[in-house]
This record gives C-alpha cells, sequence and structure tokens, in this order.
C-alpha cells in the first residue's frame, strides 16, 4: 500500500491539507507526497528537518480523512497543488 507523509499539523487543522507536493518515491511503497496545512511554524528549517513534526499514513487512511485528496494521488512527480476553499477542490499551485 503506497504512503504518504503528513505535517502533524493537518490533523490539527480544520479541513483538507493547504499544500501538496509530490516528489520522486524514495521506495516501492512511498507515493512521493507530501502534505502540509500552511501552518507557518512548517516553514522553518528546523520543522522539516524533525522526524517528531511528520507522519507516515497510507494514502487510503489520507483519502477517508480528506477525500477531495483521491483527486491528486496519480498527478506526476515535481507537481504542487494547493487548495481552493471556494470550489473545494485542489489546484495546481
Amino acid at each position: 500500500m503506497k504512503t504518504c507523509v503528513a505535517s502533524r499539523f493537518v490533523f490539527e487543522a480544520k479541513g483538507p491539507p493547504a499544500f501538496a507536493r509530490r516528489f520522486e518515491p524514495v521506495d516501492e511503497t512511498d507515493s512521493g507526497w507530501c502534505l502540509m496545512s500552511g501552518h507557518t511554524d512548517e516553514d522553518g528549517p528546523e520543522f522539516g528537518a524533525g522526524p517528531e513534526h511528520w507522519r507516515r499514513n497510507t494514502l487510503g487512511e489520507m483519502t477517508e480523512l480528506f477525500p477531495a485528496l483521491a483527486a491528486i494521488w496519480e498527478l506526476p512527480v515535481d507537481v504542487e497543488v494547493e487548495w481552493d476553499a471556494a470550489a473545494s477542490e485542489y489546484r495546481l499551485a
């Protein structure tokens, strides 16, 4: 089952992740997706380097929590999307 990483703030947010970027997967279980809430603390280098700030989840788990994510999982590597709350969907960034 494919996985992604999500900032701990994604789980504290009141809606879908604000941003998502797909990197080159690191192994056969990794989808390459990284999900972020848009919280200002996510911008700091110490946040990105701290494993305690990230959680690995299956794409199924994340889709269950945030159904709109289903629309992005097949997008190619090196793509970025952002949540458009007015349209209730992800748009290319």
